[in-house]
């Protein structure tokens, strides 16, 4: 979570047909539950993480004047970052949901969904 990463679950229903075992399903659901609201962690089913990168696919990084934007269906959920080197490491810098000045050379770019209130139990 630190590192803006993915978590994906694939449980069938053939393995959680005994109750021990639905038990620790629920929870495992509990527990995301937690974990997204205390986190400020995202919780998408899969049709939601595909339309999200379907869209992401048509967004364009656009100029506004001197400051640079996100344009395209979903945009209002994407964010602006910029790799720089620190210290020998690679960091990002996720802006906010403004306009970024444009004299700022863009060396990367990321996209990122905003936080959902969402049940993991959805």
């Amino acid at each position: 979570m630190r590192n803006h990463g993915l978590i994906s679950f694939i449980i069938h229903p053939d393995y959680i047909r005994e109750r021990s075992r639905q038990d620790l399903y629920e929870s495992l659901l509990e527990y995301l539950t937690r974990l997204c609201a205390r986190q400020n962690v995202v919780h998408m089913l899969p049709r939601e993480v595909s339309q999200w990168w379907r869209q992401r696919d048509k967004m364009q990084i656009v100029r506004k004047g001197s400051r640079w934007t996100i344009k395209g269906e979903g945009s209002e959920r994407a964010r602006l970052a910029y790799a720089m080197l620190r210290r020998r490491h690679v960091v990002f810098e996720i802006e906010q949901p403004t306009l970024v000045p444009a004299e700022r050379n863009i060396v990367a770019t990321v996209y990122t969904l905003d936080p959902l209130k969402r049940s993991a139990l959805e």
